[in-house]
């Protein structure tokens, strides 16, 4: 996230290492950031190409990819800052205001919405499972849960459009956030964002998941033990079983991934906060860690397609039917070419040999006639 203050210290810049290590650290930025794009952008194709898969939980699974695809825009920053060595602004003017404002707003969107749409599926599941004959989640639930994953974090990150200034910084031009111009009032506020930030999109999501996910851990063991699941045959029963198993298995995954991913970061922010007080500690090793946390946190968007195609079989399925027929286009139009150049050759030849016999009956026709 871009919850950076009015800090003139650049951290992650002062031990940047040899050029061989700042080319390390551009490259596995690359690689995650073409890695999210690729997967999130298949896993949406895939999606809207088949109708099967559309339900509420792969509708707030393209929900999420859409918002992961936002992390690619703070990646490609990161890339321009390890490789000048500094946090510098190249866009100047009120363009470059704006663009400052604009790309910090929605760089940070992706982290909440991404929170959010995991609680709606987590919810989505428990209800499912613990109440299912008291909801039925259709369109109406499905597009409610997508517009408040939305609204919610760009109500709550609307202040950046306030907040986050661009100013010359000794060193040019920086885009960084300050909400009041004295240190101390700026401090306050940026402490109490911080711990909104914390208690709605960490505190609350973490209760809500450890409640929802051991219930239906609990119901699901019961149910696959009682009189409901007796009451069905059997083979029905397990196949049952296993498809709600694998969708529960599946959401568990996006979850604990994205607490490997997004943990270290998160407790650099609260230490950073209410220990450090935004004071950035200048040593080699606390920048290491720094690089370390921000790296795990921008893998996330990476990961999440792959788990997609690990526990939903028609996601692996449409990506295998994309790639045939991105195969079967290359090879019709490959032989197509052929058949064009073929066609061509042959036509030349045809062409060559009706001339050469139009030149030879002229030679031959003053012969015939003085022969006659």
């Amino acid at each position: 996230m871009n919850n950076t203050t009015n800090s003139s210290y650049p951290v992650g810049m002062s031990c940047s290492g040899s050029e061989v290590g700042r080319a390390m650290k551009i490259l596995f930025f690359v690689i995650i950031t073409v890695g999210g794009i690729v997967g999130n952008a298949l896993t949406i194709c895939i999606v809207y190409r088949d109708k099967k898969l559309r339900n509420t939980v792969n509708a707030l699974i393209v929900n999420m990819a859409i918002s992961d695809l936002l992390i690619p825009l703070g990646l490609v920053k990161q890339i321009v800052n390890v490789a000048q060595g500094s946090f510098e602004w190249h866009v100047p003017g009120t363009g470059g205001v704006a663009l400052c404002k604009l790309f910090s707003f929605m760089v940070d969107l992706s982290m909440p919405v991404s929170i959010l749409s995991m609680v709606f599926i987590t919810l989505d599941r428990f209800c499912a499972i613990v109440f299912p004959l008291r909801m039925n989640s259709g369109p109406k639930i499905t597009a409610i849960f997508i517009f408040t994953s939305w609204a919610i974090p760009v109500a709550f990150f609307a202040p950046y459009l306030y907040g986050f200034k661009m100013n010359d910084r000794g060193y040019g031009l920086e885009c960084y956030l300050q909400w009041d111009q004295g240190y101390v009032r700026h401090l306050r506020s940026h402490t109490i964002f911080t711990m909104f930030i914390c208690v709605i999109y960490i505190i609350i999501p973490f209760i809500i998941l450890v409640f929802c996910y051991t219930t239906i851990l609990c119901v699901l063991r019961r149910q696959d033990q009682g009189v409901m699941a007796r009451s069905q045959p059997r083979r029905e029963r397990r196949i049952r079983y296993q498809k709600t198993k694998k969708v529960v298995l599946m959401a568990l995954a996006i979850v604990v991934v994205f607490g490997l991913c997004y943990g270290p970061y998160i407790c650099l922010l609260i230490m950073w906060t209410f220990v450090y007080h935004w004071r950035y500690k200048t040593t080699c090793g606390f920048e290491k860690f720094y690089f370390a946390a921000q790296f795990l946190a921008n893998t996330n968007p990476a990961l999440n397609p792959i788990i997609y195609f690990i526990f939903i079989e028609r996601f692996g399925a449409g990506l295998r039917s994309m790639l045939r027929m991105k195969k079967a286009g290359c090879t019709s139009a490959s032989s197509g070419r052929e058949r064009g150049g073929s066609g061509n050759a042959g036509s030349a030849g045809t062409s060559t040999t009706r001339a050469a016999t139009k030149i030879v009956s002229l030679r031959m026709s003053p012969l015939l006639a003085s022969n006659s």
